[in-house]
């Protein structure tokens, strides 16, 4: 049986997200995001403010 294109089910490429987060939430509950992140590839971009945290 031939597949198309159009009839294969398609994955969103965001998944999840997060948004407007404070860096405390991340402090205090690290174990806890870090497991249910677990191994799943993707980019993850933290902010302070507008600023990209580094």
């Amino acid at each position: 049986m031939k597949h198309n294109k159009s009839n294969s089910s398609k994955q969103s490429l965001v998944v999840q997200k997060l948004e407007n987060i404070s860096k405390s939430i991340f402090r205090n509950y690290y174990p806890q995001i870090t497991e249910l992140i677990g191994n799943s590839h993707g980019i993850y971009a933290l902010y302070d403010g507008d600023e990209l945290y580094i």
